[in-house]
C-alpha cells in the first residue's frame, strides 16, 4: 500500500545523491577486494592500484580484459559497469590532489552526460576528503546548471570531516550554491536537534528548507510511531497544504500498522485541508479494487469536503470495473450539494460509454438530471458510435430530443474524418438555420482531411451580420500545421474583419514556429487597413514567446510606430511581471537601445 512514496522515504534514509547509485555496488566490491589483499595495498598517496587488484577486476568482469586504470575516458567505455566501477574506485582511493585535477580534466571529454556527471561526482567526493576548499574552486569551471550535484557531493563529505570549516565556506557562496551546500549539510547531520537545523536555515535565508528537513525526519519516525509523526506534522508551524505528501505517506504507514479505521480519526484532525484527495487516494483505491461496496459504505464515516472527495475517489475507481453497479449505488446516495451527485453520475456515465455506448444511451438519460451533463455524456456516446456506424449514429440522434441541435456537430465532425462528402451531404439535409452551426463544428475536421474542400465549403456560405466567414476557421486551423499553405490561401479570404483576423492568425502561427522574419515580411505586404492589427498581434505574441527574438527583429519592423510599440513592451510589461524583466534577457547596451524608441 505504501507504494511510490516509500521510494521517496528510502531516498531520505540513504541521504545520498541519486547518481551515486551507479557506483554503490562497485564500492562494496572494491572494499572487499582491498580487505582480502592487504599485502598489495598501496602505501602512499602516489601509489596506483596494485596489479593483483586489476587482475581480480578482470576475472569478475567476465569480459576477457580489464579496462585500463590510467585513462578515465578509456576506462569509462568498458562494457561492464561492475568492472568499470571497481577499477575507477581503485584509482580514486589512491589519487592525490593533483591526480584528481587531472582526472577531472579527463572527465570533461566523456560524451555521455550521465556518465560524465557521475564520474565527476565521484572525483569531487574524493577531492572533498583531501581538500574541500580547493575542490570548491574547481567547481567554477562547471556551468551553473551543472554545478549543483557536484557542490552537494562536496558538502556531504565536508559536513562529516570539518563542519565548522564547511559552514564558514558556505557563507562565502552565492545564494543558489549556498542553498545546495546547506541542504547537503542538514541532510548529512541528522544528529542535530531541530533548533539547530532551524537556526541555520534561518541564518542562510532558507527557512523552508529547514522545515523540509525536519518533515523528512517525521516521516522516518512514522515507521515506528505513525500517530506521533502525524501529530507532530500538524503541530508544527507549517501550513498543512504544504505538507500533503508527507501526511499521505504517514497515513499509509499508519493504516498499514493499525487498519483503515485510523483514516477517519486522521481526517477529522484536518477537516479544512484543501486537497484531501492526495491523502485519501492511496488508501481508498486499493480498498475499492478489492471490495467496492465496502469502500462505498465507508463514505458514510466521513463528513464535509472530505466525504465529497472520498466519494469521487471510490466512485471513479468502481465505475472502471462495474459502471452499472456504481450508477445504481450513487442514485440512492445522499450527498450535498446536489451538483456533487450530478458530477458523480456523469463521471460514471462516461465510463459506461466506453464499455457500451448503446447501453449508455438507453439507460443514462433517466439518471442524469443536469442537461449540460446529459449532452456531454450522450455526445461522447454518439462520437463512439459514429466511428462504428455513422448511419446508426444518425438514427439514434433523431430519436433523442433536440438531438441534431445539441449533438449534430459532434456527429458531423467525427463523420467528416472518415467520409467528408457524406458528412457534408448530411448537413445539407438539416434545417437551414442549423447548417451554419454544424458547418462551423465540422470545419476543423475537414481541414485535417482536405483543406481545399474545407475552404471551398467555407466560401460557399454567406457571412452573417456580426460574424466572420467560416474561412477564418479554415485558416486558423490549417496554420497550426501548414503555415505555408494557409498563407497561400489568404488571397481567397473575403475582405473585412474575416481577412484581418485570418492574416493575424497566420502571423501568430509563424511566430510560434519561430519564423519571425517571414511573419514580418507577410505583414509588410498587407494593405495598410489591416497592417496595424496584424503587427499588434505578432508583436504581442513574440514578446510572450521570445523577448530576445523580438529585440533582434525590432529594426525589421516596417514602420517606426511598430518599433515604438514593441519597445514599449520592454519598458512597461517588464515592470508588471517580475518574471519577465527585460534585463534577464537583454544586456545594458540593448536596453539602452530600447529606450531610444520613444
Amino acid at each position: 500500500m505504501v507504494g511510490r512514496r516509500l521510494q521517496v522515504i528510502t531516498w531520505f534514509c540513504v541521504g545520498l545523491l541519486g547518481p551515486l547509485v551507479l557506483f554503490g555496488i562497485g564500492l562494496f566490491a572494491y572494499e572487499s577486494l582491498v580487505a582480502n589483499n592487504q599485502r598489495g595495498a598501496p602505501t602512499s598517496s602516489n601509489d596506483v592500484a596494485p596489479v593483483e587488484l586489476q587482475s581480480r577486476t578482470t576475472i569478475r568482469s567476465n569480459q576477457g580484459t580489464s579496462p585500463p586504470s590510467n585513462d578515465v575516458k578509456n576506462l569509462l567505455i568498458a562494457p561492464d559497469d561492475y568492472a568499470r566501477s571497481v577499477a575507477f574506485r581503485a584509482i580514486l582511493s589512491t589519487a592525490d590532489q593533483q591526480q584528481l585535477i587531472t582526472l577531472f580534466e579527463e572527465s570533461k571529454g566523456i560524451r555521455n552526460f550521465d556518465q560524465r556527471l557521475t564520474t565527476q561526482i565521484e572525483i569531487f567526493r574524493r577531492f572533498a576528503v583531501l581538500a574541500p576548499e580547493a575542490a570548491m574552486e574547481h567547481t567554477s569551471e562547471l556551468a551553473s546548471n551543472r554545478r549543483t550535484p557536484i557542490i552537494e557531493a562536496i558538502f556531504l563529505e565536508w559536513a562529516n570531516s570539518d563542519i565548522d570549516a564547511a559552514l564558514t565556506h558556505l557563507r562565502t557562496l552565492n545564494s543558489a550554491d549556498q542553498r545546495t551546500g546547506l541542504e547537503a549539510i542538514l541532510r548529512m547531520r541528522d544528529d542535530w536537534p531541530a533548533d539547530r537545523v532551524l537556526e541555520l536555515a534561518l541564518e542562510f535565508g532558507h527557512e523552508a528548507l529547514g522545515a523540509d528537513i525536519l518533515e523528512e525526519r517525521q516521516i522516518m519516525r512514522a515507521y515506528d510511531d505513525p500517530r506521533a509523526a502525524w501529530t507532530a506534522i500538524l503541530e508544527d508551524t507549517r501550513v498543512e497544504t504544504l505538507q500533503i505528501d508527507s501526511l499521505a505517506t504517514i497515513l499509509e504507514l499508519w493504516v498499514q500498522r493499525e487498519g483503515v479505521d485510523v483514516v477517519f480519526e486522521a481526517m477529522e484532525s484536518i477537516p479544512q485541508i484543501s486537497y484531501p484527495n492526495k491523502i485519501l487516494s492511496p488508501i481508498l483505491i486499493p480498498i475499492t479494487r478489492k471490495d467496492p461496496q465496502h469502500a462505498f459504505a465507508l463514505l458514510d464515516e466521513f463528513s464535509g469536503e472530505v466525504r465529497r472527495t472520498a466519494a469521487f475517489i471510490v466512485v471513479h475507481e468502481w465505475a472502471d470495473s462495474d459502471p452499472m453497479a456504481a450508477l445504481e449505488a450513487v442514485t440512492e446516495f445522499v450527498i450535498h450539494p446536489t451538483y456533487v451527485k450530478d458530477n458523480l453520475l456523469e463521471n460514471i456515465g462516461r465510463r459506461m460509454v466506453r464499455q457500451s455506448p448503446h447501453e449508455a444511451i438507453e439507460h443514462l438519460p433517466q439518471y442524469l438530471s443536469r442537461e449540460s451533463g446529459k449532452r456531454s455524456v450522450l455526445g461522447y456516446a454518439i462520437q463512439m458510435i459514429v466511428w462504428e456506424s455513422p448511419q446508426e449514429a444518425t438514427k439514434l440522434l433523431n430519436e433523442i430530443a433536440n438531438g441534431v441541435e445539441d449533438l449534430g456537430g459532434i456527429l458531423a465532425r467525427e463523420w467528416a474524418r472518415t467520409d467528408a462528402s457524406a458528412a457534408l451531404n448530411w448537413i445539407g439535409t438539416q434545417e437551414e438555420t442549423l447548417q451554419p452551426l454544424l458547418l462551423r463544428e465540422v470545419i476543423p475536421a475537414l481541414v485535417e482531411v482536405d483543406p481545399d474542400l474545407a475552404l471551398s465549403t467555407a466560401l460557399s456560405q454567406e457571412i452573417s451580420d456580426g460574424q466572420m466567414g467560416l474561412e477564418f476557421d479554415v485558416i486558423r486551423t490549417l496554420a497550426q500545421n501548414d503555415v505555408q499553405r494557409a498563407t497561400a490561401m489568404l488571397p481567397q479570404v473575403r475582405e473585412g474583419e474575416t481577412k484581418s483576423r485570418a492574416c493575424a492568425e497566420v502571423g501568430r502561427a509563424m511566430v510560434n514556429q519561430k519564423e519571425y522574419t517571414a511573419a514580418i515580411n507577410l505583414g509588410s505586404e498587407l494593405p495598410e487597413s489591416i497592417q496595424e492589427e496584424y503587427f499588434w498581434t505578432i508583436i504581442t505574441e513574440l514578446y510572450n514567446q521570445d523577448q530576445v527574438a523580438l529585440y533582434e527583429v525590432l529594426e525589421l519592423l516596417p514602420e517606426r510606430k511598430y518599433q515604438e510599440y514593441a519597445a514599449r513592451y520592454f519598458r512597461t510589461r517588464s515592470k508588471l511581471d517580475r518574471f519577465g524583466r527585460s534585463h534577464w534577457y537583454l544586456n545594458a547596451e540593448q536596453l539602452e537601445n530600447v529606450q531610444s524608441y520613444r
